[in-house]
């Protein structure tokens, strides 16, 4: 990632320290919301998959 702001920096004369650091901020931001939003759809697609089993759980009860 600091790679990609130096790149940018250098295409880019009138960067400065500051434009750097708040684009810096803003991308950590924004990996940090898509780390949120993958562990929430893995959870629910792991939620999906116990629930279709759990619905064909009959509800008879044994005699013993």
């Amino acid at each position: 990632m600091t790679t990609k702001l130096h790149q940018l920096a250098a295409m880019h004369t009138n960067l400065t320290p500051t434009v750097i650091a708040r684009a810096k901020t803003s991308v950590e931001k924004a990996v940090t919301l898509n780390g949120y939003q993958l562990g929430f759809l893995v959870s629910s697609i792991v939620l999906i998959v116990i629930a279709i089993p759990a619905m064909f759980l009959s509800q008879k009860k044994v005699n013993k």
